[in-house]
């Protein structure tokens, strides 16, 4: 080979690991006008990834890497926080004619009053099975359906067999008992 090219080349490689070594520095302390930022810059750093795929690649893997570990720390909150009943302080009501309580008002001195919010269950198959089971023995007693689906209020388990008595052919089934 020629003398000449092999201390171009090296040269070249070197720039290119400043080049790598750059966007990690940038990543660790960004500029204060990182937000604006500078276009002539960014198309710089563009044409440098665009001629030199493995640098690209490179840049692809990094991010690739920050969005998965976003991803598990979000799925970590999500597991170490508890869901409590929701709860949040009323608003007032746009109907006038609603009384002060219903609106969200303070009591006399007290603070504004706290409505829950529905939280949404959903019914599981078994849970589905026991109530068929259930309904066929009893009917429409809520109180044993109740003590046979565990987690379900008698409200929910009303709602449930409103919304499926035509699909599920409730309104024909005549009770054992």
């Amino acid at each position: 080979g020629q003398p000449g090219n092999s201390k171009g080349v090296k040269q070249q490689g070197q720039a290119q690991q400043k080049q790598q070594q750059q966007p990690q520095q940038q990543q660790q302390s960004p500029a204060p006008n990182a937000v604006t930022g500078n276009l002539a810059a960014l198309q710089q750093q563009m044409q440098i990834l665009l001629a030199n795929p493995m640098l690209l690649a490179m840049q692809q893997a990094l991010f690739f890497q920050q969005q998965q570990q976003q991803l598990q720390q979000l799925q970590q909150l999500q597991q170490q926080t508890p869901n409590p009943t929701a709860t949040a302080t009323a608003t007032a009501n746009p109907n006038p004619n609603a009384s002060a309580s219903a609106q969200g008002a303070a009591p006399e001195g007290g603070a504004p009053v706290e409505v829950q919010k529905r939280q949404i269950s959903y019914w599981t198959q078994e849970e589905k099975d026991t109530f068929m089971t259930t309904f066929k023995q009893h009917g429409r007693d809520w109180q044993k359906l109740v003590e046979r689906i565990p987690g379900k209020t008698v409200n929910q388990i009303k709602t449930f067999y409103q919304n499926y008595k035509q699909k599920l052919g409730l309104d024909q089934i005549d009770p054992q008992s």
